[in-house]
Protein backbone atom coordinates (compact mmCIF):
# COMPACT_ATOMS: atom_id res chain seq x y z
CA UNK A 1 0.00 0.00 0.00
CA UNK A 2 0.74 3.52 -1.31
CA UNK A 3 1.87 5.33 1.84
CA UNK A 4 1.24 9.32 0.49
CA UNK A 5 2.51 10.78 4.23
CA UNK A 6 5.50 8.96 4.38
CA UNK A 7 6.41 9.22 0.42
CA UNK A 8 5.74 13.03 0.68
CA UNK A 9 8.51 13.54 3.76
CA UNK A 10 11.07 11.87 1.58
CA UNK A 11 11.18 13.93 -1.44
CA UNK A 12 14.31 15.81 -1.92
CA UNK A 13 14.73 19.62 -2.32
CA UNK A 14 16.04 19.36 -5.83
CA UNK A 15 14.99 19.51 -9.66
CA UNK A 16 13.57 17.01 -11.43
CA UNK A 17 10.39 15.21 -12.76
CA UNK A 18 7.82 13.80 -11.10
CA UNK A 19 5.11 11.32 -12.34
CA UNK A 20 1.55 10.48 -11.35
CA UNK A 21 -0.04 7.40 -11.77
CA UNK A 22 -3.51 5.51 -11.25
CA UNK A 23 -4.55 2.38 -9.60
CA UNK A 24 -3.60 0.77 -13.03
CA UNK A 25 -0.17 1.95 -13.24
CA UNK A 26 -1.16 4.09 -15.94
CA UNK A 27 0.75 7.81 -15.97
CA UNK A 28 -1.76 10.39 -15.63
CA UNK A 29 0.55 13.02 -15.55
CA UNK A 30 4.56 13.99 -16.11
CA UNK A 31 5.66 17.43 -14.67
CA UNK A 32 8.87 19.17 -13.62
CA UNK A 33 10.25 21.32 -10.83
CA UNK A 34 12.81 23.02 -9.44
CA UNK A 35 12.10 21.74 -6.05
CA UNK A 36 10.01 18.25 -6.05
CA UNK A 37 9.43 18.69 -2.70
CA UNK A 38 7.76 21.36 -2.87
CA UNK A 39 5.92 20.90 -5.83
CA UNK A 40 4.63 17.19 -5.42
CA UNK A 41 3.15 18.12 -2.13
CA UNK A 42 0.90 20.72 -3.18
CA UNK A 43 -1.09 18.95 -5.30
CA UNK A 44 -2.13 16.95 -1.82
CA UNK A 45 -3.13 20.38 0.33
CA UNK A 46 -7.08 21.02 0.31
CA UNK A 47 -8.78 24.28 -0.62
CA UNK A 48 -6.42 25.72 -2.38
CA UNK A 49 -7.73 26.54 -6.23
CA UNK A 50 -6.30 24.44 -8.44
CA UNK A 51 -9.61 23.57 -10.61
CA UNK A 52 -11.93 20.78 -11.23
CA UNK A 53 -9.71 19.32 -13.70
CA UNK A 54 -6.89 18.96 -10.92
CA UNK A 55 -8.78 17.99 -8.33
CA UNK A 56 -10.07 15.49 -10.61
CA UNK A 57 -6.81 14.28 -10.98
CA UNK A 58 -5.41 13.97 -7.92
CA UNK A 59 -8.73 11.88 -7.06
CA UNK A 60 -7.31 9.48 -9.18
CA UNK A 61 -3.62 9.11 -8.38
CA UNK A 62 -2.53 5.76 -6.66
CA UNK A 63 1.15 6.91 -6.27
CA UNK A 64 3.44 8.65 -7.35
CA UNK A 65 7.45 8.47 -8.61
CA UNK A 66 10.10 11.25 -9.72
CA UNK A 67 13.57 11.13 -11.20
CA UNK A 68 16.28 13.98 -9.61
CA UNK A 69 18.27 15.92 -12.45
CA UNK A 70 21.10 17.57 -11.97
CA UNK A 71 20.00 21.31 -13.38
CA UNK A 72 16.40 22.90 -14.22
CA UNK A 73 17.65 22.44 -17.88
CA UNK A 74 17.65 18.22 -17.43
CA UNK A 75 14.38 18.58 -16.03
CA UNK A 76 12.99 20.13 -18.81
CA UNK A 77 14.66 17.89 -21.32
CA UNK A 78 12.60 14.77 -19.28
CA UNK A 79 9.66 15.88 -18.95
CA UNK A 80 9.17 17.06 -22.54
CA UNK A 81 10.43 13.46 -23.33
CA UNK A 82 8.56 11.99 -21.14
CA UNK A 83 4.94 13.13 -22.27
CA UNK A 84 5.93 12.86 -25.87
CA UNK A 85 6.80 8.99 -25.35
CA UNK A 86 3.63 8.54 -22.78
CA UNK A 87 1.23 11.28 -24.03
CA UNK A 88 -0.30 11.50 -20.55
CA UNK A 89 -3.94 11.99 -20.41
CA UNK A 90 -4.00 15.39 -17.80
CA UNK A 91 -0.95 16.70 -19.98
CA UNK A 92 -2.43 19.39 -22.16
CA UNK A 93 1.35 20.47 -23.38
CA UNK A 94 3.90 19.02 -25.49
CA UNK A 95 1.88 16.14 -26.96
CA UNK A 96 2.63 17.08 -30.33
CA UNK A 97 5.36 16.78 -32.72
CA UNK A 98 6.73 20.50 -31.46
CA UNK A 99 9.55 20.62 -28.77
CA UNK A 100 10.84 23.35 -26.96
CA UNK A 101 13.81 25.63 -29.31
CA UNK A 102 16.98 25.49 -29.13
CA UNK A 103 19.39 28.15 -30.59
CA UNK A 104 21.84 26.68 -33.27
CA UNK A 105 25.27 28.05 -33.97
CA UNK A 106 26.59 26.15 -37.28
CA UNK A 107 30.40 26.09 -36.19
CA UNK A 108 30.82 23.50 -39.13
CA UNK A 109 29.95 25.58 -42.00
CA UNK A 110 33.20 28.04 -43.11
CA UNK A 111 30.85 30.79 -42.29
CA UNK A 112 28.70 30.05 -39.21
CA UNK A 113 25.23 31.33 -39.11
CA UNK A 114 22.73 31.41 -36.03
CA UNK A 115 19.74 29.70 -36.56
CA UNK A 116 16.51 28.21 -34.81
CA UNK A 117 16.03 24.83 -34.46
CA UNK A 118 13.80 22.64 -32.74
CA UNK A 119 15.72 19.44 -32.34
CA UNK A 120 19.38 18.41 -31.10
CA UNK A 121 21.44 16.62 -34.03
CA UNK A 122 24.68 14.98 -33.46
CA UNK A 123 26.34 17.27 -36.40
CA UNK A 124 28.92 19.70 -35.92
CA UNK A 125 26.75 22.81 -34.72
CA UNK A 126 26.60 23.55 -31.07
CA UNK A 127 23.44 24.23 -29.37
CA UNK A 128 22.30 26.06 -26.85
CA UNK A 129 19.39 25.57 -24.58
CA UNK A 130 16.43 24.09 -24.71
CA UNK A 131 14.26 27.12 -23.93
CA UNK A 132 11.00 27.90 -22.97
CA UNK A 133 9.53 30.62 -25.21
CA UNK A 134 10.06 30.42 -29.20
CA UNK A 135 9.34 34.11 -29.41
CA UNK A 136 12.74 34.63 -26.56
CA UNK A 137 14.98 32.77 -28.48
CA UNK A 138 13.85 34.35 -32.13
CA UNK A 139 14.48 37.51 -30.54
CA UNK A 140 18.24 36.90 -29.33
CA UNK A 141 18.95 35.67 -32.74
CA UNK A 142 17.79 38.85 -34.39
CA UNK A 143 19.88 40.65 -31.65
CA UNK A 144 22.88 38.84 -32.42
CA UNK A 145 22.85 38.82 -35.60
CA UNK A 146 22.62 42.77 -35.56
CA UNK A 147 25.08 43.01 -33.51
CA UNK A 148 27.50 40.72 -34.81
CA UNK A 149 26.60 41.40 -38.14
CA UNK A 150 26.50 37.70 -39.14
CA UNK A 151 24.94 36.26 -42.38
CA UNK A 152 21.23 34.52 -42.37
CA UNK A 153 21.05 33.76 -45.90
CA UNK A 154 21.35 29.66 -47.48
CA UNK A 155 24.17 30.44 -49.95
CA UNK A 156 26.89 27.91 -49.27
CA UNK A 157 30.10 29.82 -48.80
CA UNK A 158 32.65 29.74 -50.41
CA UNK A 159 31.37 27.84 -53.09
CA UNK A 160 28.82 30.54 -53.94
CA UNK A 161 30.75 33.40 -53.51
CA UNK A 162 29.77 36.57 -55.70
CA UNK A 163 27.56 34.62 -57.25
CA UNK A 164 24.76 36.87 -57.06
CA UNK A 165 24.29 40.57 -55.36
CA UNK A 166 24.49 40.90 -51.42
CA UNK A 167 21.07 41.12 -49.95
CA UNK A 168 19.85 43.96 -47.74
CA UNK A 169 21.06 43.26 -44.91
CA UNK A 170 24.90 44.36 -46.19
CA UNK A 171 23.30 47.81 -47.50
CA UNK A 172 21.88 48.40 -43.92
CA UNK A 173 24.71 47.52 -42.55
CA UNK A 174 23.38 44.05 -40.58
CA UNK A 175 26.08 41.94 -42.51
CA UNK A 176 29.77 41.48 -43.17
CA UNK A 177 28.31 40.34 -46.64
CA UNK A 178 30.90 36.93 -46.90
CA UNK A 179 29.06 35.91 -49.97
CA UNK A 180 31.26 38.82 -51.69
CA UNK A 181 34.02 37.86 -50.37
CA UNK A 182 34.30 41.40 -47.96
CA UNK A 183 35.43 39.94 -45.20
CA UNK A 184 38.33 37.30 -44.30
CA UNK A 185 36.91 33.98 -42.74
CA UNK A 186 39.26 34.82 -39.83
CA UNK A 187 37.58 38.54 -39.31
CA UNK A 188 34.33 36.64 -39.78
CA UNK A 189 34.93 33.86 -36.98
CA UNK A 190 35.94 36.19 -34.48
CA UNK A 191 32.63 37.79 -35.08
CA UNK A 192 30.88 34.04 -34.24
CA UNK A 193 33.17 33.51 -31.45
CA UNK A 194 31.66 37.16 -29.80
CA UNK A 195 28.24 35.59 -30.55
CA UNK A 196 29.18 32.36 -28.83
CA UNK A 197 30.94 34.10 -25.80
CA UNK A 198 27.53 36.10 -25.48
CA UNK A 199 25.64 32.59 -25.55
CA UNK A 200 27.77 31.70 -23.17
CA UNK A 201 26.34 34.41 -20.86
CA UNK A 202 30.04 36.16 -20.89
CA UNK A 203 28.21 40.05 -21.72
CA UNK A 204 31.33 42.06 -20.96
CA UNK A 205 33.08 42.10 -24.48
CA UNK A 206 29.93 43.55 -25.90
CA UNK A 207 29.01 45.99 -23.20
CA UNK A 208 32.47 47.17 -23.25
CA UNK A 209 32.21 48.00 -27.18
CA UNK A 210 29.17 49.47 -26.91
CA UNK A 211 29.79 51.91 -24.19
CA UNK A 212 32.80 52.83 -26.41
CA UNK A 213 30.75 53.64 -29.27
CA UNK A 214 28.47 55.36 -27.17
CA UNK A 215 31.40 57.65 -25.82
CA UNK A 216 32.54 58.28 -29.84
CA UNK A 217 29.37 59.30 -30.54
CA UNK A 218 29.09 61.93 -27.68
CA UNK A 219 32.37 63.19 -28.61
CA UNK A 220 31.12 63.68 -32.06
CA UNK A 221 27.96 64.69 -31.54
CA UNK A 222 28.22 68.38 -30.60
CA UNK A 223 29.92 69.61 -33.61
CA UNK A 224 27.12 68.58 -36.15
CA UNK A 225 24.48 69.11 -33.04
CA UNK A 226 23.01 72.24 -35.11
CA UNK A 227 22.83 70.43 -38.62
CA UNK A 228 21.37 67.28 -38.08
CA UNK A 229 21.03 66.64 -34.24
CA UNK A 230 17.93 65.74 -34.00
CA UNK A 231 17.60 63.28 -36.68
CA UNK A 232 20.69 62.05 -35.72
CA UNK A 233 19.62 61.46 -32.14
CA UNK A 234 16.93 59.03 -33.39
CA UNK A 235 18.98 57.04 -35.48
CA UNK A 236 20.95 56.98 -32.20
CA UNK A 237 18.34 54.88 -30.45
CA UNK A 238 17.56 52.37 -33.47
CA UNK A 239 21.33 51.55 -34.99
CA UNK A 240 24.62 52.90 -33.14
CA UNK A 241 26.88 51.09 -35.63
CA UNK A 242 25.31 52.99 -38.29
CA UNK A 243 25.63 56.48 -36.46
CA UNK A 244 29.17 56.68 -35.71
CA UNK A 245 30.04 55.52 -39.13
CA UNK A 246 27.76 58.42 -40.75
CA UNK A 247 28.93 60.91 -38.09
CA UNK A 248 32.88 59.95 -38.64
CA UNK A 249 32.02 60.61 -42.84
CA UNK A 250 30.72 63.92 -41.88
CA UNK A 251 33.91 64.68 -39.97
CA UNK A 252 36.31 64.14 -43.13
CA UNK A 253 35.53 66.02 -46.12
CA UNK A 254 37.70 66.70 -49.03
CA UNK A 255 39.00 69.79 -47.45
CA UNK A 256 40.39 68.26 -44.48
CA UNK A 257 41.52 65.05 -45.63
CA UNK A 258 45.09 64.66 -44.65
CA UNK A 259 45.51 61.38 -46.54
CA UNK A 260 47.25 60.90 -49.81
CA UNK A 261 50.02 58.80 -48.92
CA UNK A 262 50.46 54.84 -49.38
CA UNK A 263 50.77 52.18 -47.20
CA UNK A 264 54.76 52.70 -47.74
CA UNK A 265 54.69 56.56 -46.68
CA UNK A 266 55.20 57.87 -50.53
CA UNK A 267 52.50 60.55 -51.92
CA UNK A 268 50.62 59.39 -54.54
CA UNK A 269 48.14 62.27 -54.42
CA UNK A 270 45.12 59.65 -53.71
CA UNK A 271 46.47 57.67 -50.88
CA UNK A 272 44.72 56.17 -48.23
CA UNK A 273 46.99 56.79 -45.27
CA UNK A 274 48.87 60.38 -43.95
CA UNK A 275 51.98 61.42 -43.86
CA UNK A 276 52.77 59.66 -40.07
CA UNK A 277 51.28 56.78 -41.77
CA UNK A 278 48.00 56.63 -39.88
CA UNK A 279 44.95 55.09 -41.96
CA UNK A 280 42.59 58.12 -43.11
CA UNK A 281 40.37 56.15 -45.36
CA UNK A 282 40.12 57.24 -49.44
CA UNK A 283 39.89 60.57 -50.36
CA UNK A 284 35.83 62.24 -49.94
CA UNK A 285 34.73 63.68 -53.14
CA UNK A 286 33.78 67.12 -53.63
CA UNK A 287 30.86 68.97 -53.44
CA UNK A 288 31.43 69.55 -57.16
CA UNK A 289 32.51 65.56 -58.23
CA UNK A 290 29.09 64.55 -55.72
CA UNK A 291 26.93 66.80 -58.08
CA UNK A 292 28.30 65.37 -61.42
CA UNK A 293 28.63 61.85 -60.11
CA UNK A 294 24.55 62.58 -60.01
CA UNK A 295 23.76 64.55 -62.55
CA UNK A 296 22.55 62.46 -65.43
CA UNK A 297 22.30 64.12 -68.26
CA UNK A 298 25.01 64.57 -71.19
CA UNK A 299 22.21 64.24 -74.05
CA UNK A 300 21.42 66.56 -76.59
CA UNK A 301 17.17 67.27 -77.36
CA UNK A 302 17.80 64.68 -80.38
CA UNK A 303 18.84 62.03 -78.01
CA UNK A 304 22.31 61.81 -78.53
CA UNK A 305 25.21 62.27 -76.29
CA UNK A 306 27.23 64.97 -76.11
CA UNK A 307 28.56 65.09 -72.48
CA UNK A 308 27.21 68.20 -71.98
CA UNK A 309 23.59 68.04 -73.35
CA UNK A 310 21.27 69.34 -70.90
CA UNK A 311 18.81 65.83 -70.89
CA UNK A 312 19.08 62.67 -69.81
CA UNK A 313 18.57 59.21 -71.34
CA UNK A 314 14.90 59.31 -71.51
CA UNK A 315 14.81 63.00 -72.98
CA UNK A 316 13.63 64.55 -69.56
CA UNK A 317 15.28 68.07 -69.01
CA UNK A 318 17.91 67.94 -66.28
CA UNK A 319 19.61 71.07 -66.32
CA UNK A 320 23.45 72.40 -67.33
CA UNK A 321 26.46 70.15 -66.19
CA UNK A 322 27.21 70.93 -62.42
CA UNK A 323 30.29 73.41 -62.43
CA UNK A 324 32.03 75.09 -59.22
CA UNK A 325 30.36 78.61 -60.19
CA UNK A 326 26.83 76.92 -60.27
CA UNK A 327 27.38 75.29 -56.85
CA UNK A 328 28.86 78.55 -55.67
CA UNK A 329 25.58 80.80 -56.86
CA UNK A 330 23.28 77.73 -55.44
CA UNK A 331 25.05 78.49 -52.12
CA UNK A 332 24.36 82.08 -52.05
CA UNK A 333 21.01 81.95 -53.60
CA UNK A 334 20.27 79.12 -50.51
CA UNK A 335 22.45 81.52 -47.84
CA UNK A 336 20.24 84.79 -48.84
CA UNK A 337 16.95 83.65 -48.60
CA UNK A 338 14.19 83.53 -51.11
CA UNK A 339 12.02 86.49 -51.52
CA UNK A 340 14.67 88.92 -49.72
CA UNK A 341 14.55 92.54 -51.40
CA UNK A 342 17.96 93.64 -52.39
CA UNK A 343 18.89 97.14 -50.87
CA UNK A 344 18.47 100.17 -52.92
CA UNK A 345 22.39 100.39 -53.23
CA UNK A 346 22.64 97.10 -54.67
CA UNK A 347 20.27 98.27 -57.54
CA UNK A 348 21.77 101.43 -58.58
CA UNK A 349 25.33 99.90 -58.44
CA UNK A 350 24.85 97.22 -61.12
CA UNK A 351 28.06 96.88 -63.33
CA UNK A 352 28.18 96.35 -66.90
CA UNK A 353 29.94 94.20 -69.34
CA UNK A 354 32.61 96.64 -70.05
CA UNK A 355 33.29 97.37 -66.46
CA UNK A 356 32.03 100.87 -66.55
CA UNK A 357 29.21 101.39 -63.33
CA UNK A 358 25.83 102.05 -64.99
CA UNK A 359 24.21 103.74 -62.23
CA UNK A 360 21.26 105.70 -62.81
CA UNK A 361 19.20 108.47 -60.86
CA UNK A 362 15.18 108.30 -60.49
CA UNK A 363 12.98 110.79 -58.64
CA UNK A 364 11.57 108.09 -56.72
CA UNK A 365 8.74 108.27 -58.03
CA UNK A 366 7.66 104.67 -59.53
CA UNK A 367 5.23 106.46 -62.11
CA UNK A 368 7.26 107.43 -65.31
CA UNK A 369 4.47 109.87 -66.37
CA UNK A 370 5.73 112.57 -64.18
CA UNK A 371 7.28 114.52 -66.27
CA UNK A 372 10.22 114.13 -65.10
CA UNK A 373 13.22 111.88 -67.54
CA UNK A 374 15.95 109.64 -65.92
CA UNK A 375 19.24 110.97 -65.30
CA UNK A 376 22.81 110.13 -63.67
CA UNK A 377 22.63 110.39 -59.90
CA UNK A 378 24.53 113.70 -60.17
CA UNK A 379 22.37 115.16 -62.64
CA UNK A 380 25.10 115.34 -65.58
CA UNK A 381 23.98 113.06 -68.04
CA UNK A 382 20.63 112.56 -69.61
CA UNK A 383 19.65 108.66 -69.59
CA UNK A 384 16.41 107.84 -70.25
CA UNK A 385 13.31 110.12 -71.83
CA UNK A 386 9.80 109.46 -70.68
CA UNK A 387 6.18 111.23 -72.16
CA UNK A 388 7.68 114.18 -71.12
CA UNK A 389 11.59 114.33 -69.88
CA UNK A 390 13.91 116.87 -70.09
Amino acid sequence: MFNFEEELKKLPRKPGVYIMRDDKDVILYVGKAINLHNRVRSYFRENIGRGPAIDQMVSLIARFEYIVTDSELEALVLENNLIKENSPKYNTLLKDDKTYPYIKVTVGEDYPRILFSRTMKKDKSRYFGPYTSAAAVKDTIELLNKLYQLRTCNRVLPRDTGLERPCLNYHIKQCLAPCQGYVSKEEYRQQVAGALEFLNGNYSPILKDLEEKMNRVIAILPKIQGKKGILHMESVATESNTFEEELEQEEVTAENWNGGYDEDGNYTGDGEYDEDGNYVGAKPKTALEEAIENWNGGYDEEGDYTGAGEYDESGNYVGPKPTQESLDAASDESGDGSGDESSADDQSSETSEDGESDSSYDDGNSDDSDGYGDYTEDNSDYQGDDSEGY
